[in-house]
């Protein structure tokens, strides 16, 4: 990818007089005041089995450092990039999006756009902030925080979209079709961990850590299994796919449907501990505005992942649906979700069964332009099987936390 944007800059640049820069972005620091003292609490990214980003260590933190660039070279040409700072685990800076979109103008009524490099497929309404945040709230829901940790395309995508305006319709549509590489390991923290409810987006090259669970020790089945995973590994050589449709009525009712495939060999292990994971899912989205202040936002995916000989074999499903009013500087939010991960294999000692249920509650105050105040309560109760690898860990548990954050835009 640092090769394709490379010879793209080397290419047009010296062509092109005067391209025309976009800068924004935002900082946000977190008060975090969560109740999980229990050992089994501790969050996944202290390599714990907790399902949220946080818990009682965290006080104070610097949850968003984001920088977004568009560079407009003319001619329906771009190059886009966002940087994201990463304060925990890892303490990096890298970006979670990079890559050229073309834009050419073929029609008054039709509109195609082609998109090559590193970037996020646009399956659902919740994350369309800067940075891929999302403006309902400080977390996004458990889809998008699995899509945030282990999933992002790697490859080329084009969209054709029929504009309903100019041909005096109130009916839209676009269809969607990418072919990638990498994002071989997807399914990996679904598998152990489960789904999560958090706004951690991972970054390009970056390795996540998550407990290490004794069935992936010495002289167990998946002793070959390392207990963490590197989202943007290329490992078996494969093509994905995913495709997509939207149909948008006035603007005011959109609903979008995608089918993704990694396409991976779950056969293939790779350097370092790192399977390549069959995985493949359905995901079905629609935001519906009733009126200029009230928006209803959801989704639902269903899938499966597979590792290895059948050794690890997963159905998985998650559904959240979102409620928010806006009037003015202030914005409230409600969210409630379920998602669910079904153990279909026979390997002992590692049960990945897995159920959760999540209510969100979210207010934003505008203070200005350039500042907000944020709010959030998250209440989470999972049950996770995999706990009791662990003598004496309960598989049930309930997660309360409240997150006071202040965001600075520029």
């Amino acid at each position: 990818m640092r090769l394709f944007i490379t010879l793209l800059l080397l290419t047009v640049l010296p062509c092109l007089a005067s391209p025309r820069v976009e800068l924004k972005g935002l900082a946000q620091w977190h008060w975090v005041e969560a109740d999980a003292s229990e050992p089994w609490l501790k969050s996944w990214m202290r390599r714990g089995t907790g399902q949220s980003r946080y818990d009682d260590t965290h006080g104070l933190e610097l949850g968003q450092a984001i920088v977004a660039t568009k560079l407009d070279l003319g001619s329906g040409l771009s190059l886009k990039g966002v940087l994201n700072g990463v304060a925990d685990q890892n303490h990096s800076i890298n970006f979670s999006q990079l890559y050229g979109q073309y834009t050419p103008l073929i029609s008054p009524n039709y509109q195609l756009r082609v998109r090559a490099g590193l970037f996020y497929p646009e399956m659902a309404f919740e994350n369309v902030d800067t940075g891929w945040l999302s403006p309902y709230g400080t977390s996004f829901s458990a889809v998008n925080s699995w899509m945030a940790e282990e999933q992002r395309t790697v490859g080329v995508e084009a969209r054709v979209s029929f504009g309903g305006r100019r041909a005096r319709s109130p009916h839209s549509f676009s269809l969607t079709g990418a072919l990638f590489k990498a994002n071989d390991t997807l399914g990996t923290l679904l598998a152990w961990r489960g789904f999560a409810v958090h706004d951690r987006q991972s970054v390009l090259n970056e390795t996540l850590g998550f407990a290490r669970y004794p069935s992936l020790g010495p002289g167990m089945p998946l002793e070959k299994q390392a207990a963490w995973v590197e989202p943007y590994r290329e490992i078996d050589h494969r093509i994905g796919s995913y495709w997509g449709a939207e149909w948008d009525y006035r603007g005011q009712s959109k609903l979008r449907y995608f089918y993704y495939d990694n396409n991976g060999d779950p056969l293939v292990l790779g350097r370092g501990g790192q399977y390549a994971w069959d995985t493949r899912y359905h995901s079905l989205a629609w935001q519906y505005r009733f009126n200029g202040q009230w928006r209803w936002v959801a989704q639902g995916i269903s899938g499966n992942t597979l590792m290895g000989a059948d050794i690890v074999d997963v159905d998985f499903s998650a559904i959240y649906t979102t409620l928010a009013y806006k009037q003015d500087d202030h914005l409230t939010s409600l969210r409630l979700e379920r998602f669910i991960t079904k153990d279909l294999d026979a390997t002992p000692y590692d049960d990945n069964n897995g159920d959760g249920r999540a209510f969100t509650a979210y207010y934003r105050y505008q203070l200005s332009p350039q500042w907000q105040l944020g709010l959030e309560y998250l209440w989470m109760d999972t049950y996770q099987a995999n706990r009791q690898q662990w003598y004496n860990w309960s598989p049930n548990v309930t997660q309360r936390q409240w997150t006071a954050s202040v965001t600075w835009r520029f």
